[in-house]
């Protein structure tokens, strides 16, 4: 919406725009999060203008929304506040959420499944579930690298020690058959340091 429009304004937008726009939904909305009505948007800060799209966005009950990095430059506390407007949006059974974001901490704690894309193809797609419960980070010493069975390493990188990192699907049966191989669970976080070398090359 334009800078100059107010809050008011953007509500009587969104009223002409949508046949499904819930009014008292959107007010509930705007005076959860403090936001003033009568003040034009060029005047908000980055926070607000971000919780005041994602209000726009949902004040309609949409079934599907498309999401562009919607927590991008915010402190703690608006992303929080964004994250937890869009879990109780999708405790309406029947919605979806299509999310692309770099904040990896934001998808693992909403997101049912992701896909994980470098120059432009799919490179790993999975349940979040089993992301967090199944994957794993593995450290092997240049010593002992022989020693590993690694035909299930999803990707690996050589590290400047010589030692090697891997990401496994299966990180219970490294623990079980390799139990002096120290670990970490697996996150969206490891998995993007995993597949992402400076020579854009998978090892």
């Amino acid at each position: 919406f334009p800078g100059m429009f107010t809050v008011k304004e953007v509500r009587k937008c969104l009223g002409a725009f949508y046949e499904a726009f819930d009014p008292g939904f959107f007010d509930e909305l705007v005076k959860r999060f403090g936001i003033p009505a009568g003040k034009k948007l060029d005047s908000f800060s980055t926070g607000m203008k971000a919780r005041m799209k994602l209000i726009a966005a949902i004040s309609h009950h949409p079934r599907l929304l498309l999401l562009d990095e919607p927590t991008s430059g915010l402190d703690v506390s608006a992303r929080n506040e964004i994250l937890d407007i869009l879990r109780e949006y999708m405790e309406t059974p029947g919605r979806a959420i299509m999310i692309s974001s770099h904040i990896a901490s934001d998808l693992e704690h909403l997101c049912d499944s992701f896909s994980l894309i470098s120059r432009g193809e799919i490179v790993l797609e999975k349940d979040m579930d089993a992301l967090r419960d199944e994957f794993g980070v593995l450290h092997i010493p240049a010593s002992r690298v022989q020693d590993v069975d690694l035909e299930g390493v999803l990707c690996r990188r050589r590290e400047k020690d010589g030692s090697l990192s891997v990401l496994v699907s299966d990180r219970q049966y490294y623990a079980d058959n390799y139990p002096w191989l120290v670990q970490e669970r697996g996150s969206l976080d490891e998995a993007l340091l995993m597949f992402q070398r400076p020579d854009g090359e998978f090892e």
